[in-house]
């Protein structure tokens, strides 16, 4: 098979951005939930398409009043290293995801408790993942992470949004 004509019409599932699952808003001392938002960008359905959420956590303790958080946000993301991947398999009876422009979501339960200290502003809230499907015979994996981006004082947690962390986004094949 011509390997930049499969390259070039493959699946390719690209996860777009994170959101707060709507019917459960964030709050200090409740259950984290939220919702992927992606797309197949490809040109060919990803087949057995698996999503696991690993890990939802918190950045060891950094003190975001006393540092200017534009400098650079690799440097609180720099011991994170998203291993979602690792081990997982596509699913035999799972999705089934067609190329399209709209986004799909799904929905995400984590264990994790939202500390005071991700409101206090000392600890950024982050979530990794990954999406495993089969396309071409070959086993993809694409790799995210997302972070709650602090908000001004006063400003409730359930109106922060998420942006991409600067490292733990990927896009592989299995060996």
């Amino acid at each position: 098979m011509d390997v930049p004509l499969v390259e070039s019409t493959r699946a390719w599932l690209a996860p777009d951005s994170a959101q707060h699952d709507p019917d459960f808003p964030p709050a200090v001392g409740s259950q984290f939930r939220y919702v992927i938002k992606f797309r197949n960008i490809g040109k060919h359905p990803a087949v057995h398409a698996a999503f696991y959420e690993e890990r939802a956590g918190d950045t060891p303790h950094i003190n975001l009043r006393d540092w200017n958080v534009q400098k650079s946000w690799s440097l609180v993301f720099s011991g994170v290293s998203n291993e979602t991947c690792e081990g997982r398999v596509p699913g035999e009876k799972t999705s089934v995801i067609y190329p399209s422009e709209s986004l799909r979501t799904y929905s995400v339960d984590t264990n994790y408790v939202i500390p005071e200290a991700v409101f206090q502003k000392s600890k950024i809230l982050y979530v990794e993942g990954c999406m495993a499907y089969t396309s071409f015979g070959k086993i993809r994996y694409e790799g995210y992470c997302f972070f709650l981006h602090p908000e001004p004082d006063g400003v409730p947690l359930d109106q922060w949004k998420f942006a991409t962390c600067p490292a733990g986004n990927f896009s592989k094949d299995k060996d």
